[in-house]
């Protein structure tokens, strides 16, 4: 009885492990589906597209390029408090050697 018991738990547990590796499976399977599905949606219109792709990473990378200079101006002032305060710090540094 308890060997049934036994073979019948281990049983239980390899199914429940087949179980998920095909559910991981099935999921990757889902998602290449999906993406052909898609990309067949998009091939009888290409040109147009390519076109509204060209667009929108034209957008982005004015957005980019805008948000790149917005990141140098507060970034150059933030370089300039830091090495002032890095040489003060220096300078107290050495003032303190040559006290102690």
């Amino acid at each position: 009885m308890d060997l049934d018991i036994k073979k019948f738990t281990a049983n239980a547990t390899r199914i429940a492990e087949l179980t998920a590796l095909a559910e991981g499976a099935n999921r990757e399977l889902e998602d290449v589906y999906r993406v052909n599905k898609k990309t067949m949606e998009l091939l009888p219109e290409a040109d147009k597209n390519i076109e509204k792709l060209q667009q929108l990473v034209n957008v982005t990378a004015q957005r980019l390029v805008a948000l790149a200079e917005k990141w140098e101006s507060h970034r150059v002032p933030l370089i300039a408090k830091y090495r002032e305060l890095k040489e003060l710090n220096e300078t107290r540094m050495i003032w303190g050697d040559l006290e102690g």
